[in-house]
This record gives structure tokens, C-alpha cells and sequence, in this order.
């Protein structure tokens, strides 16, 4: 079962409680970092630095205020209040800078300048439309806007901008995605495009701080930059040189310039990997150490060449860092910030040993989480990386964030094996599986191999499942990009008979082939004694119609083969029509005879939520519409269930409803843009684009031993116990058809009665009762149902 996708998770580990209110509002789990997008520091006194990131989440910026001279000391980052999840800003914020004499941070969000201070919630409009470049240089700032250079000054008081008189000036042309440098040594402004040479390269022939009417931008050449190199970075050493970063043929490349562009030095790094988006720079004597991306190396001023390169963490690391941006620090030329797998890491040692620096960073992007049954252990799939969490009922530890194959890159599902937290699968575009709770994980599976050959990018699995009675039985879904960006290409269901050694496809809807449907979502449950998997697609409908998967499939596995139909036909539908629609979420109950499904409708577009009820008439029904969101546009991505209460996640919004209720209630709001994708109960946790958070119920109406959870049964029936043998508590469900008077005793072999668990009047529906055995010998026990003239009883096993 897929328990958290992207965005948002929630986890409702709820207790036997009969609950229906509000949700309360959301407390933070102490599991930090997120993708980092860019990274400012300014000096805020003789001691400290103020650094800022943005990130990949809905929480756009955060920062934090560092004590930098001496011993370091690194405080946790707290949100920027006017650009958090709730103000609409993105998670596409990749061009930032501060001034350090007010305080204030200018970034670009949509092609728009923007300022905000940490102290208010207010956001300034700078500039709006066209807007790719900036930077600021000793109180001035500097922005390109299509093809003209704006400028201006900063208030050092107020932070507030004004362009100078003379701005703009016009270009040759316009540049996308342009990079500013003020070069400290001949103070002139040097504007770039990036990507294959030759590019665009300009250099003011004014001081940056003497720009008039007589301002002009002279061209640069670039033709003698390697032309299939790809160039992301640009900047301007200590010294004057100017210097790209790149990458070729998977390898970093830097080349660099002293003599003002007439000709570059081109330079293999030794190092893997991407370029990085920019430079960092910090002297050592008469040398200085450039950084960019995860590597770095001294700069010798009198040859005008590098050293060797090497990565960050070379003598020590308690972290991986990837390619992203690097900062240096102002106050103290030992620390330098850079990007790793899990968030934001540091060094003190000028590269050599680094470390995490997460606290306080809510930007973990969450896609997936699968709990024990016991409350206490769990595996998180996420955007940064694997994490598991141990104790979580008392004293959580959640780990770093852990990447299988070592490659930073993001985590889309998770499934714990059978209870066992040392024995979990994980998935990205490959699936990896450890035995011993993460030390080591071995790749079992990928679908970009033959015969299969699906294209490594928009690849990944978004489920695994493993079938509850037998742990060798293993299915995962792929789904290859996304039909909203052009994608036609389709997934498929994968499984395995032998704990993940060895995998084979199962067709749902193509005839041949190996293109099938986008997998969501998988479930298991069991029926006539066999295996069955219950599979949410996607419905593309930028395909064929002939082509395209539907709805929710049903694959029953006879010990050989599997029998396949699609679920949502006719013959399966309380309509007595087919259902064409995407299933994004499935949930399974603990009793495993109810299945519900949701998503969006194929036709309207608008948020569906079905349940199957297998013990009754095997139809999937929809759920009424009384007070849940039916408008277009808008999906029901998550659903689950519990004490009488069916939950759904429509974008930004959980509703609850008593099942079989005349009408839903909107139970809590997140902020808009915030998507949330899974339920999962027993204590409210919710897991979403920014991290992972706990909830609960705001108000209890009763406590009680038993737990409606249907109350539409259609006949009288006491289903054998779960788990059984058992030790020591198990589950006893009954349905009860109609209101009336309930019996549930239990008796040992000698027929002596040892404990009553129910001896009152019920409504109908359908309940769950747990026993808990503690001070009961094991043994052999019987449990009697008694309503009226109905009577039934069954056996279960004790074993301690």
C-alpha cells in the first residue's frame, strides 16, 4: 500500500476512540532538510552571519543567524514569515541575494523581484515580468529584465530600492537565465547567459557604482570556451579572474580567463558529477580556494592556474554533498555552506570535514511512509532521501536522511516487510531492498533494463506492496512522467515470487508489449484463499483511447499466473456502468474485507472517492457528495479509515464523514498549494511538502472498546480473529445488521467464560474489538457473537 506520496502525508494513528471533530493544528516531527535551491550570507556583526536559503518546498525561504567567529556555533533555521507555505511563493526560488547593510533579502519568484526582511511579513514588489538575473554589490543592486540591465540603490535603513535616473540600459540581445557578477578587482559589472558556447558576455564599461548615460556593455568573447562543454556557473575571483563551470560527459569542468575574455583555460576537474549554478570564493594567503558544486581547489595567484580538485569532505563527512550552491562565509574564510543529499551542510575546515546543518529546515518533500503495526518503526520515502525512525510511540529517532545507491537522487515509495523494521523496499527508478534496517541495501529491480528499456527520466515507483501472508510476493507500479507535461509513454505493473531476487510483468490493459498503464497505487488483499492485487492507474487521455489504461484493476494470482480484469467495469459497479476516472490512492482495512479508492473523474475532473465492501455485494459504490468539493479541477489524492470515520484528502483539505453519512466536514485546512496525497492512522501525522508533522483530534465525544467501521452490513456474521495464533492482543470484527442487544464472550476449552468483551446495544454496522490477552495462559479459546436468535462462534490460539 502506498501509505505517503508526494507533497503531503498524513498519518492518522488513531486509538479506539469513536472521534468526530475537528483536526487540530499541525506540530512539527524533528525530521529536517529538503532541496536547497540557493544560498545567501551576509555579515551581521563582528561575529555572525546571517544565512538564507531557499528550498524546494512550499516553504520558500528560510534563515538563520550563526555565531561564525571563534567556535562556531549553528542555530536552526527558522521560515522567512512572509515566504512561507501559505504565501504562494514556490518552490522555484533559485536566484536570491541579501544586502548586508539593511538586512533585506531580494529574490526572484516567476520571473518577478521580490524583497522581504526575516523581522516582517511583508514582500515587496521590485519588478515585475521578465526578470532572470540579480545580484547586489556594497548597497547596490543590479537585475536583468528581458534584454535591459536595471539598477539601483538600497535604503540601508528601509531596504527600499530606487532605480537610478538612468536606468535601464538595453542589450543586444535578451538573456533567460543570466548570471551578475561585480568583479572585486576591477569593479566593473560582467553579465552572462549560460549553456554551450559561444554565449552572450558583457562587461560594463563603468564602475558598478558610476553607471550614467555614457554606461555601456561591451561583448566579451567566448568561442575558445569548450562548445560541448555545458556551462551552468559564472564569477570573479578575488583577483579579477573570470571564471564558467560546467559539465561534459559526466565530469565537472571549469575554465577560466585572466585576460578579460581574449582567451580561457579550459580545465578538467577529475570530479563527477554536474556543474554547479555558481562560485564561492576564500583566500588562503596569497592564494584563494574556489568552490563550486561538491568540489573545490586552491587558485594559485602567481601562475593563474588551479591545484588539484577534490570534494567536499575528503577527510571526513558525516554527509554526502551534491551539485547544488555554495556560499562563503563572510566573517570567518574557513566555513563555506554548500547543498548535500539531505539539505544544507557546512565545513569549518575549509572543505576537508563537513557536516548537516537541517535544523529547522520543514522542506522535506514526502512521498511515501509505511509503519509497523506496533506504532513504533516506519520507513519514509522522500525528495531527500530514505529516512527510518525508531520509537516512535515514545521517544522518536528519526535517522539522516540515507540514499541507497549513494546518488542524492529522490525516494517515491517504501514498504516495511511483514512488521520487520530491518527488512524494507524502497523505490526511486530502481527498487532497493535492505535486511538489516538500512546498513546495506542491494538493488533488486529496474524496468530501464532489457527487455523492458523504460527511459530512465520521468521513471520512478510509485508503489510497493508486499503481500501480507507471504513476504516472497512482491508487486511494484511504475509510471514513466506525467500526461499534464507531454508524457504518452505508459508504466506498468511489476512482480516478484521470490522476496525481490527476480521480476516479471504482468500486462493490465495492452495486448503486447511492455508500455502498459501508470501504476499509483497497489494493494493486497485476499479472496477465496488466493492473492489479490487491487491496482489504481492513471487515465491518460492525451493517448489513444484504445491505449489507455483505466480506473482500478484487479489481478488475482493462482500460485502461477495471474487473472486480470479491470475493477471498475459494469459488472463491478453499484451504477451498473463502467467508471472511467484515475485511482491515485487505495486503502485496504485492517480486517481486509473493505477497499476504498479515490482520485478525480475522467470526465469533469472533479475529486471521487468508491468503496468495496468484499464480504457484501462486492460493488464499488461511490460515497455520497453532500459537502465534499465537486468542482473541476480540483483531486481527492488520499484516503484511509477509522473509528467509524472515513477520511479524504482533497488538495489542501481533509474531510471526514461517519461512514454511511448523509454529509462531509471540512476537518482541516492546510494553506493553499499545499497537496495532500496520504492518510495513515493511528496518531494524526502528516507528512507534506514541507515535512512531517503530528495531529490530532481536537475534541473526543466518547471512548469505547469497539469500533464502528461500516454501518451498512447486510446480514449477521463473526469473522475469525487477526491476527491468529496471536500474542498478545488480536482483532474480532462482527457485522450486525440491524440495532439490537450484543453478547461477545470468551471461554476457554473447558467452556468456563473468561472475559466479556460486549454486553450492549449497538447500531448497525459493522465493529472491531481488541482482546487483549495479557493475563490469560496460552492456549485454546473460543469467542461467541450473540444478537437474538443468532449465535456464532469461532476458536483462536494463544501462543506466548
Amino acid at each position: 500500500m502506498r501509505i505517503f506520496k508526494s507533497l503531503l502525508v498524513v498519518l492518522l494513528l488513531l486509538a479506539s476512540t469513536q472521534i468526530f471533530s475537528q483536526l487540530s493544528a499541525p506540530d512539527p516531527e524533528a525530521v529536517y532538510g529538503g532541496r536547497i535551491n540557493a544560498i545567501s550570507v551576509i555579515q551581521t556583526s563582528g561575529a555572525t552571519s546571517r544565512v538564507f536559503i531557499s528550498t524546494e518546498s512550499a516553504n520558500s525561504i528560510f534563515y538563520a543567524d550563526f555565531t561564525t567567529a571563534g567556535t562556531p556555533v549553528f542555530s536552526p533555521f527558522g521560515i522567512i514569515p512572509g515566504v512561507g507555505d501559505d504565501d504562494g511563493y514556490g518552490s522555484g526560488i533559485r536566484v536570491m541575494a541579501a544586502d548586508e547593510n539593511s538586512g533585506f533579502l531580494f529574490f526572484i519568484a516567476n520571473n518577478n523581484l521580490y524583497s522581504t526582511h526575516p523581522s516582517s511579513s511583508a514582500v515587496n514588489t521590485i519588478f515585475s515580468v521578465g526578470v532572470s538575473g540579480m545580484t547586489i554589490y556594497s548597497g547596490y543592486l543590479f537585475f536583468t529584465e528581458n534584454n535591459h540591465v536595471r539598477w539601483g540603490t538600497i535604503d540601508s535603513s528601509t531596504g527600499a530600492f530606487t532605480e537610478d535616473s538612468y536606468s535601464p540600459i538595453t542589450l543586444a540581445s535578451a538573456m533567460s537565465s543570466s548570471q551578475i557578477a561585480v568583479n572585486t578587482s576591477n569593479l566593473k559589472v560582467y553579465i552572462t547567459d549560460l549553456g554551450t558556447s559561444p554565449m552572450m558576455l558583457y562587461l560594463s564599461s563603468s564602475d558598478y557604482n558610476s553607471f550614467d548615460g555614457s554606461t555601456s556593455f561591451a561583448t566579451l568573447s567566448t568561442s575558445s570556451l569548450v562548445g560541448s562543454t555545458q556551462w551552468t556557473g559564472f564569477g570573479c575571483g578575488p583577483d579579477g579572474t573570470i571564471m564558467y563551470n560546467g559539465n561534459y560527459g559526466g565530469g565537472k569542468e571549469v575554465a577560466h580567463s585572466t585576460n578579460g575574455g581574449v582567451s580561457w583555460t579550459n580545465t578538467s576537474t577529475g570530479i563527477s558529477g554536474v556543474g554547479g549554478f555558481n562560485f564561492a570564493y576564500q583566500l588562503s594567503g596569497a592564494d584563494y580556494i574556489v568552490y563550486f558544486a561538491k568540489c573545490y581547489s586552491t587558485f594559485n595567484t602567481t601562475t593563474k592556474s588551479f591545484g588539484s580538485w577534490v570534494e567536499f569532505g575528503n577527510s571526513g563527512l558525516e554527509t554526502h554533498p551534491n551539485d547544488g550552491v555554495v556560499a562563503a562565509d563572510p566573517v570567518n574564510p574557513s566555513i563555506v555552506y554548500f547543498t548535500t543529499d539531505q539539505g544544507i551542510g557546512a565545513t569549518t575546515n575549509g572543505g576537508g570535514t563537513i557536516f548537516e546543518i537541517d535544523d529547522g529546515v520543514e522542506a522535506v518533500q514526502v512521498k511515501d511512509f509505511d509503519m509497523n503495526a506496533a506504532n513504533t518503526d516506519a520507513w519514509l520515502a522522500a525528495k531527500s532521501g530514505v529516512r527510518y525512525v525508531s520509537g516512535y510511540g515514545t521517544s522518536p529517532s528519526w535517522s539522516n536522511a540515507i540514499f541507497p545507491n549513494n546518488d542524492g537522487s529522490p525516494y517515491y515509495s517504501a514498504e516495511m516487510v511483514h512488521d520487520n523494521p530491518f527488512s524494507a523496499y524502497v523505490g526511486n527508478l530502481r527498487i532497493y531492498k535492505t535486511q538489516n534496517r538500512g546498513n546495506s541495501w542491494l538493488q533488486v529491480f529496474t524496468a530501464e533494463n532489457a527487455p523492458y528499456n523504460f527511459p530512465g527520466i520521468g521513471l520512478r515507483v510509485e508503489a510497493i506492496e508486499v503481500y501480507q501472508s507471504d513476504s516472497n510476493l512482491v508487486a511494484c507500479g511504475y509510471t514513466i512522467g506525467d500526461p499534464a507535461e507531454g508524457d504518452s509513454l505508459q508504466g506498468g505493473f511489476f512482480y516478484s515470487t521470490d522476496g525481490g531476487a527476480s521480476w516479471n510483468q504482468q500486462l493490465l490493459k495492452a495486448a503486447s508489449g511492455y508500455f502498459d498503464a501508470d501504476v499509483n497505487d497497489i494493494v493486497f488483499a485476499t479472496e477465496g484463499g488466493n492473492p489479490v492485487a487491487y491496482i489504481g492507474v492513471t487515465y491518460d487521455n492525451t493517448i489513444s483511447i484504445s491505449s489507455r489504461a483505466r480506473s482500478v484493476y484487479r489481478a488475482e494470482w493462482s500460485g502461477s499466473s495471474w487473472s486480470i480484469r479491470n475493477d471498475f467495469d459494469g459488472s463491478y459497479t453499484s451504477a451498473g456502468y463502467p467508471i472511467t476516472a484515475t485511482i491515485i490512492d487505495l486503502y485496504i482495512s485492517q480486517s481486509g474485507d473493505t477497499l476504498l479508492a479515490c482520485g478525480t473523474d475522467a470526465g469533469t475532473n472533479h475529486p471521487i472517492l468508491y468503496y468495496k465492501i468484499l464480504s457484501g455485494t462486492g460493488l464499488w459504490t461511490p460515497f455520497t457528495t453532500t459537502g465534499f468539493p465537486a468542482s473541476s479541477g480540483r483531486v481527492a489524492k488520499a484516503v484511509s479509515f477509522g473509528n467509524d470515520t472515513v477520511y479524504c484528502a482533497v488538495d489542501n483539505e481533509i474531510y471526514m464523514m461517519h461512514f454511511g453519512g448523509s454529509s462531509w466536514t471540512n476537518g482541516y485546512s492546510y494553506p493553499v498549494g499545499t497537496e495532500i496525497n496520504v492518510l495513515y492512522f493511528d496518531d494524526l501525522l502528516v507528512g507534506t511538502g514541507t515535512g512531517i508533522y503530528a495531529q490530532n483530534n481536537s475534541a473526543v465525544s466518547a471512548v469505547n472498546d469497539d469500533k464502528v467501521i461500516f454501518n451498512n452490513p447486510n446480514h449477521f456474521e463473526l469473522a475469525q480473529n487477526y491476527p491468529n495464533p496471536f500474542n498478545p492482543a488480536t482483532t474480532i470484527t462482527f457485522n450486525l445488521p440491524v440495532e439490537a442487544f450484543v453478547q461477545l464472550k470468551v471461554f476457554n476449552v473447558l467452556g468456563e467464560e473468561v472475559k466479556t468483551l460486549l454486553n450492549d446495544k449497538r447500531v448497525s454496522g459493522r465493529y472491531e474489538i481488541t482482546f487483549n490477552a495479557d493475563d490469560l495462559p496460552s492456549g485454546l479459546y473460543l469467542y461467541r457473537l450473540q444478537s437474538g436468535s443468532f449465535v456464532q462462534t469461532k476458536k483462536m490460539l494463544l501462543l506466548k
